[in-house]
């Protein structure tokens, strides 16, 4: 039987890590030998407590608390590069995050066999209205095809996610849950570990992919996951004019930009420059920086003017 060491990045997630623990241990009970290590990036709530509580078995590995998704997939890469059994032939690895549920065993088991060293085995998504919750006991089979998310990948002439709904013609891909061996790993770089979630998993499988991986998504291997509990920004704003436009308004810490949350802008265009080839791109990466130091100086300017206000009517 393979063996999977499942990396699990959590902050302050409650209950919600330990219930991903125990539907885990479930769903791959007779599929694969399990290990769990929780990447804890400075949980101050009971989460450990209650993870523990489920596995007693589990690794916790510190991070202390700015790592975001980024730092903790390079924790990860960093862990599986130095690991004594990367040469392993029977560990794979496995990224999950803790606000899914993995819809059958016979998914996973799809899944393991068409790990290579060459693939990026990727699990797709139902993503759940408000009115529906995670839980064990629902029944997901009710889902369509066409519930799934779509697939995308990125145009590196101009800059943009773009939807496909052909699997052969993706390069990048969300780590709500991916399966790997080693290999993939051994050659990839650091990710910048300023970069929010939804960036730092297209790093990831854009530089995946640019190193020979392909990424393949096995039948069945399906995740539903609440759009409540999802930290990635919705695809329509995942394009430079839509970054802008939240970074623009920070300071007002709506959805998904918060203190936090790296900023947007400044990771969009590191992503900009490190993956856009084109003149197009470039010119679009130099356009944000300077937008970006205007709007910047802006809300500086806003916020001054909020104190020298509020100092103004305490003082009558």
């Amino acid at each position: 039987m393979l063996s999977i060491r499942l990396f699990l990045p959590v902050h302050n997630r409650g209950s919600l890590t330990g219930d991903f623990i125990n539907h885990f241990r479930g769903i791959s009970r007779g599929v694969a030998d399990v290990s769990i290590t929780v990447l804890d990036d400075g949980c101050t709530d009971h989460t450990l407590t209650y993870a523990k509580k489920c596995d007693p078995t589990i690794t916790i590995l510190k991070l202390g608390g700015k790592a975001f998704w980024g730092g903790a997939l390079n924790a990860i890469r960093s862990t599986i590069i130095h690991s004594s059994e990367a040469e392993s032939k029977d560990l794979l690895y496995m990224i999950c995050n803790d606000d899914i549920r993995l819809l059958s065993a016979k998914g996973l088991s799809n899944a393991l066999e068409m790990v290579r060293d060459d693939t990026i085995v990727a699990a797709r998504t139902i993503q759940l209205s408000e009115n529906t919750f995670l839980s064990d006991d629902h029944d997901y089979y009710k889902y369509e095809h066409s519930d799934l998310e779509p697939l995308f990948f990125f145009d590196v002439v101009n800059g943009v996610f773009k939807k496909t709904y052909n699997a052969e013609g993706t390069n990048i891909a969300p780590t709500r849950a991916i399966l790997t061996t080693a290999a993939p790993w051994m050659k990839i770089d650091t990710i910048p570990p300023t970069l929010p979630h939804y960036l730092s998993d297209y790093w990831l499988t854009m530089d995946f992919t640019s190193k020979g991986s392909r990424i393949v998504y096995p039948s069945g291997f399906v995740c539903a996951n609440h759009k409540l509990t999802s930290r990635n920004l919705p695809l329509e704003d995942c394009n430079h004019r839509g970054i802008f436009s939240m970074e623009r308004i920070r300071l007002k810490a709506i959805a998904y930009v918060s203190p936090a949350s790296p900023s947007y802008a400044p990771a969009w265009i590191t992503f900009l420059e490190r993956y856009c080839k084109s003149n197009y791109a470039k010119r679009q990466s130099r356009k944000l920086k300077v937008k970006l130091a205007i709007s910047q100086a802006l809300l500086k300017i806003l916020a001054s003017c909020e104190l020298i206000m509020t100092c103004w009517k305490s003082a009558l």
